[in-house]
């Protein structure tokens, strides 16, 4: 699967920012595996994991070994919450960067 990230100009900016991220299960591990690119900011990210309790959880490292937790929470037929969290002392404390409240679209996109 793949997603398309957009983001809208903001505080004086012209240009949107892009993103895409490419996802798949891994029947060899039973794990999914993500890549995310931004290229704005020159990232590339690769996650891994799988079912966490009620929630879908990824775990990996940023360019400067942060480490990172993607969540997906309250997982619905036509929607679901995405977390990203970071951690900067090994995954002792965990610190929220983003939160999207995800809801599936119309057939049409209206």
């Amino acid at each position: 699967m793949q997603d398309l990230w957009i983001g809208y100009p903001r505080n004086g900016e012209t240009e949107r920012t892009m993103g895409t991220t490419l996802r798949y299960f891994d029947d060899k591990t039973k794990l999914w595996r993500v890549v995310f690119v931004s290229p704005k900011y020159g990232s590339a990210v690769s996650l891994r994991g799988g079912v966490e309790g009620d929630r879908l959880v990824l775990r990996g490292t940023d360019a400067d070994g942060v480490a990172l937790r993607w969540s997906f929470n309250e997982i619905e037929p036509n929607s679901f919450i995405w977390r990203g969290e970071a951690s900067r002392d090994g995954g002792k404390t965990w610190r929220l960067e983003e939160e999207h409240h995800m809801k599936r679209r119309a057939a049409g996109g209206r």
